[in-house]
């Protein structure tokens, strides 16, 4: 039996799903982080999603648990370097989830497609997620105009505390979901049709679903981007341009289509 080690957070585990599966691997082995000791209630939430995806897993508790019964790969990425590849017209950082593939030897082409399939729920039109973490330094993503461009029809899918700040920074009307596990969140995903967050563990869910999604994107750790018609690094690309006077976002007529 092969089993794919990992004890990272959990977009970086969500990032390891097309290793896990173009690897062949029997088992994931979720081992403890010795940096917040925070695993336990990740696999509560992670674990879900692999059950969906058809993956037997496992926790281990103890930083560098040995698994005896079985062969296993250690997936942690090595991140003295950082990989560059060309697509959509340009060189770009290695993504994580390509990084995770090189590290047990399987092709990119595992993290360039879908690797995750769920039954959606159709929760909002347009579904919003912002962390505190990895903020960009050069604003890419016009949050304002977005919200306008949801319609009322969007939702905020996070922590209670990045909900309020939401509202407070952007002024945003819509609810806040609250989910159990990252199973949901992909539903809700799933059934959406735009994702707009920067780097967090649900922006790894819609990008393993291949939904429509604008990424905040920040520039110091720039490793969550894919070369699909689906993806889009600013507010700008996804409109097509700056915003205008006349741009139905900002007319408030809310069922604009992209581009127009």
């Amino acid at each position: 039996m092969r089993c794919y080690v990992s004890g990272w957070k959990l977009g970086d585990l969500v990032y390891s799903i097309p290793a896990v599966i173009g690897g062949g691997f029997d088992e994931v082995i979720l081992r403890e982080d010795s940096r917040d000791g925070r695993m336990a209630d990740q696999v509560r939430v992670f674990g879900p999603l692999l059950d969906v995806v058809g993956v037997r897993w496992r926790f281990l508790g103890g930083c560098g648990a040995v698994v005896a019964d079985a062969s296993w790969v250690d997936g942690e990425p090595k991140w003295g370097r950082r990989p560059k590849v060309f697509g959509g017209g340009r060189w770009r950082e290695a993504n994580i989830a390509e990084v995770r593939c090189d590290g047990v030897g399987v092709s990119r082409d595992w993290a360039g497609g879908r690797w995750l399939d769920v039954w959606p729920r159709r929760a909002a039109r347009v579904v919003f997620c912002r962390s505190a973490r990895y903020r960009p330094s050069v604003p890419n993503v016009d949050w304002r105009r977005l919200i306008r461009y949801a319609g009322g029809d969007g939702v905020f899918l996070g922590l209670a505390a990045e909900y309020q700040a939401f509202k407070t920074e952007f002024g945003f009307l819509g609810g806040h979901l609250v989910v159990d596990n990252f199973l949901q969140v992909a539903r809700v995903l799933a059934g959406a049709d735009l994702v707009v967050g920067n780097q967090t563990g649900i922006v790894a869910v819609a990008n393993g679903l291949g939904v429509p999604l604008i990424l905040e994107r920040c520039e110091r750790i720039d490793n969550c981007r894919f070369d699909r018609g689906t993806f889009w690094d600013s507010s700008d690309a996804f409109f097509g341009g700056p915003v205008d006077d006349g741009d139905p976002a900002v007319l408030g007529e809310g069922e604009c289509e992209r581009g127009d």
